[in-house]
């Protein structure tokens, strides 16, 4: 990321004196707290484990002898999963209280070193709609929030949203994205929708895309059929089996064209060609409007593009130019925005330095891709 601008700086000093002065003193009554109720989860996970062994052992060891003990067995077969579902539960279920009890005190007394901006932990920043106009992701039925900001920094409003999208499609689903999704005033008029993304993201243009192991099955289905058909190639004993298979590769087929259609019809009709050979190995831009595209997507924001990947630690950005908006999505696994947990020690500013530094990195989104100024980017 670029140098960190004088506002920056101005916010982390600031950041830092609110911190010491106001929300440490909170942390470290947290933090008797935090202890009290890892010394009764460590106590009551001790429990749970050894009765899981205790059962385990007996469910392996000893061996039914009557309708009664059989039935203890059977029992024993239903508890042992419960158990372990529980064991493993009952720590993220605790801390994800935790979290949310000592975030909900903290960040309204550290948030004024920002400026002007306000934290929502519930309630969608930035609607579907927006999301849907942005064309970044692929179709989605579901969506969660986390952590939401919205702040007005060098004249630019930005909303901040932590959110994950999935595409259900009855008993699987699909992780269409998870992580981090910014959206800024483009401060420059925007006619068409321009996108930028990695290259092999097949979550994006609002398709729908099947996940890889579906497809990896379909391919198996296929190589079955072909040869159910090559042994019965002199179609004199073409039985039953032959003819499920051959009609299930059609409708695969059929599938997969009609899911890949658009993409492909998107592509073909909107892709853009840039003079960076090496930008274009790497990420895909698609664009109604051939002109406004190469206006937009300069050499200098393809450097800056470059470089963003490296800032945020991930190899999965990418954004779009819409409606005089630009918004970015960055992936990451990372549960972002917090400012402790009960794994961790409270007095330690690990914790709240890296809560900094996710805001500063996301605010200096402005100075880098320079949105506050009425020029080319």
């Amino acid at each position: 990321m670029a140098q960190k601008s004088k506002l920056i700086f101005e916010y982390e000093k600031k950041f830092y004196e609110i911190y010491q002065r106001s929300v440490l003193p909170l942390l470290m009554q947290y933090e008797i707290e935090r202890r009290a109720i890892m010394l009764r989860l460590i106590f009551l996970e001790i429990i749970l484990i050894l009765v899981l062994c205790f059962l385990s052992y007996d469910l392996i060891i000893n061996r039914p002898y009557s309708n009664f003990t059989l039935y203890i067995k059977l029992a024993e077969l239903i508890i042992i999963p419960v158990l372990i579902y529980i064991i493993c539960a009952l720590p993220l279920n605790h801390n994800h209280k935790f979290v949310n009890k000592i975030k909900s005190s903290t960040i309204t007394k550290i948030l004024p070193a920002f400026g002007d901006m306000q934290w929502y932990d519930k309630g969608n920043l930035i609607s579907e709609n927006e999301l849907q106009a942005s064309e970044l992701f692929g179709k989605f039925d579901h969506r969660d929030f986390y952590d939401g900001f919205h702040c007005n920094y060098k004249g630019v409003n930005a909303d901040i949203s932590e959110t994950a999208l999935i595409q259900a499609s009855g008993k699987n689903s699909v992780n269409v994205f998870k992580g981090v999704v910014i959206r800024f005033n483009a401060n420059k008029q925007i006619k068409n929708t321009t996108i930028v993304s990695s290259k092999g993201d097949m979550h994006v243009l609002n398709g729908f895309y099947m996940s890889w192991w579906l497809i990896l099955l379909y391919i198996i289905f296929i190589i079955y059929g072909l040869m159910s058909i090559r042994n019965d190639f002199n179609f004199e004993h073409v039985d039953i089996n032959t003819i499920k298979a051959c009609t299930g590769i059609v409708g695969i087929i059929i599938t997969i064209i009609v899911c890949s259609f658009k993409k492909l019809k998107l592509e073909f009709n909107n892709s853009v060609k840039l003079e960076d050979p090496e930008f274009s190995k790497r990420y895909n831009v698609y664009s109604s409007d051939q002109v406004e595209a190469r206006y937009l997507v300069t050499t200098a924001f393809m450097e800056r593009f470059n470089n963003l990947q490296t800032a945020f630690g991930t190899n999965k950005v990418k954004c779009s130019f819409y409606n005089d908006s630009i918004m970015f999505a960055i992936s990451t696994e990372k549960n972002l925005f917090e400012v402790g947990n009960l794994f961790c020690s409270l007095s330690n500013p690990k914790q709240m330095r890296n809560f900094f530094n996710e805001l500063a990195s996301i605010l200096a989104l402005v100075d880098y891709f320079k949105l506050d100024e009425q020029t080319k980017l």
